[in-house]
């Protein structure tokens, strides 16, 4: 009886240890997001910047790669650099329209960091889907793609809608606000 017993447990052990082994080759494969691990708000925070940093590299990059594509547009380029410079001057009006007491500290909570973050992202998202269109080109026929350059194969990209990176956080903005009696 023991024996058996002992079988078992030896059993029960390698049974255990295979299916670790194997949900952590599984989380190797698929990394995971930052917002699946974080536990804390400073956590949340950490994230919500990084995610919104990693949207203003791609911008940064997108934007030189249609400088290059187009460099030898010299009135497009003088367009397209006054374009993204109001475009900068839209961001941070939206940012103060969304966020007006951002200057008051604790006014939107804990929670105001991420969210502003989030919201920095997303239209820094929707800008790069612009300034996309640019380098994927414009389909044949396309009589209304203007400056956007014709590239075989190329097909319509739209640019998406608005919206913020994850839509937990974006609940938890506003039930900090509902929680706390927030500013509407």
């Amino acid at each position: 009886m023991k024996l058996l017993r002992g079988g078992l447990v030896i059993c029960l052990l390698f049974l255990t240890v295979a299916a670790s082994s194997n949900a952590n080759a599984a989380g190797r494969r698929k990394a995971k997001d930052c917002y699946d691990t974080a536990m804390t708000q400073s956590a949340l925070d950490a994230c919500a910047g990084q995610h919104n940093q990693d949207a203003k590299d791609k911008l940064a990059k997108v934007y030189d790669e249609v400088l290059k594509e187009y460099a030898g547009d010299t009135v497009f380029i003088k367009a397209l650099k006054a374009s993204q410079k109001a475009w900068v001057a839209y961001k941070k009006a939206q940012m103060k329209m969304m966020f007006p007491h951002s200057d008051e500290p604790m006014y939107y909570g804990t929670v105001f960091p991420m969210c502003e973050a989030q919201y920095d992202e997303s239209l820094t998202k929707a800008r790069t889907a612009q300034l996309m269109r640019w380098l994927k080109g414009s389909e044949e026929g396309d009589v209304c793609a203007g400056s956007i350059k014709y590239k075989p194969n190329a097909k319509f990209v739209p640019t998406p809608p608005l919206e913020v990176h994850s839509p937990n956080a974006t609940t938890a903005c506003h039930a900090s606000k509902e929680s706390s009696g927030g500013h509407n």
